[in-house]
């Protein structure tokens, strides 16, 4: 298809038969294979997966256009593309699909990039293409070597952990050294990171569909944990293994995956100048930073959210000897500790006494209407 080398995108009823004509080995698999290759693709768009991985503009890396009745190409991300596709979360009709398919453009870097993931030989209408090298030394380095015989390793603009950990240890880290940077380089704001909120909980309550961040994709860098380690995180599935907090918030999301910024991982980590100490042995454990001692106004900021977690959970608020218990974990949270006796006393203050139960009162007893 060297009609389409000098295009910058194709739409999905161009890309997805040319590029399975491509990669069946005979004529009978064509349509399997343009069926999986539809499905994954799909599954990437809806997720979000092309959201960065595009041509750069206006400080965006969209993957998708949309081609607007005027036939012009207007932004898209993975989100607005999820309506279109699965309307009120079900799947459009064949005949709306063939529609859509025409209308919706994969731009040529998102594609390079969705080859690689999958591990598929990209469409050759574009690896012939002379690519000429990026000037924004922010993104990753050009695909292809200048004979165009020879693929060079594609990294693309955002990794997953388990593809940033070899990048790591080939530097000369070992692989346990290689976590503990990556996670050190996280908490210490080096790395940008996005990930998919996969369920959103708010005081205790997970929000229902259609309502709260369940499913989009951010890159907040204030809700990594400070003192991240290496259990923290499913280095598999790129994910963290409970959920993170949005402080001071009683807000907790439960994260479906984690990227990494690929530039950064080579800048921070890869550039043989990491300011990460070495790790004697694998078996040796990692001491944590030394927390600070907390500031008053963070003391009171944490037990305002302990009882508000509380009163929107339904729970019996923390009495004053129960308050060190709930507050401690929150400005561990935040890199602060703080003793009970000091904890106690500002929660003596009397904003905080009036949120505690009086005694004798139970939550089936304040619910009960009173007598007549």
């Amino acid at each position: 298809m060297s009609l389409y080398r000098t295009r910058k995108g194709l739409t999905l009823a161009q890309l997805l038969p040319a590029w399975a004509r491509e990669l069946a080995g005979s004529p009978g698999s064509i349509d399997r294979l343009q069926s999986d290759l539809t499905n994954f693709l799909i599954e990437d768009v809806v997720n979000c997966r092309l959201d960065n991985v595009g041509p750069t503009r206006e400080d965006r890396a969209l993957g998708l256009r949309l081609i607007t009745p005027n036939n012009q190409a207007g932004y898209l991300e993975g989100h607005e593309a999820r309506e279109l596709l699965f309307p009120e979360g079900k799947e459009i009709s064949p005949s709306d699909f063939s529609y859509m398919s025409n209308r919706l453009m994969v731009m040529k870097e998102a594609v390079l990039d969705f080859a690689h993931r999958h591990e598929l030989p990209p469409p050759s209408w574009w690896t012939d293409a002379t690519i000429k090298p990026r000037k924004n030394t922010d993104r990753p380095s050009p695909i292809y070597s200048k004979s165009q015989k020879t693929p060079k390793a594609y990294i693309p603009d955002w990794e997953r952990l388990f593809d940033a950990l070899p990048r790591v240890v080939a530097t000369g880290f070992s692989k346990h050294e290689a976590q503990v940077a990556i996670c050190s380089a996280m908490s210490g704001r080096k790395l940008r990171i996005r990930y998919l909120i996969g369920n959103e909980v708010i005081g205790g309550i997970a929000t229902k569909g259609g309502y709260g961040l369940a499913g989009h994709v951010l890159n907040r860098l204030d809700i990594i944990p400070i003192h991240l380690a290496p259990r923290d995180l499913d280095w598999r599935k790129s994910r963290p293994n409970k959920p993170w907090q949005v402080l001071p918030n009683p807000v907790f999301w439960h994260l479906d995956w984690i990227e990494v910024f690929s530039a950064d991982v080579t800048k921070v980590l890869c550039s043989g100048q990491q300011p990460w100490p070495r790790v004697e042995t694998q078996s040796e454990p990692v001491s944590p930073p030394a927390l600070k001692p907390a500031p008053e106004k963070d003391i009171r900021a944490a037990i305002t959210t302990a009882y508000d977690a509380a009163q929107a959970a339904e729970r019996k608020p923390p009495n004053i000897k129960e308050l060190p218990a709930a507050v401690l974990p929150l400005l561990e949270e935040c890199g602060y500790h703080a003793s009970g006796r000091l904890i106690q006393h500002h929660g003596e203050a009397q904003e905080f006494k009036r949120r505690r139960r009086q005694p004798g009162k139970t939550i089936s007893s304040e619910k009960r209407a009173p007598r007549k």
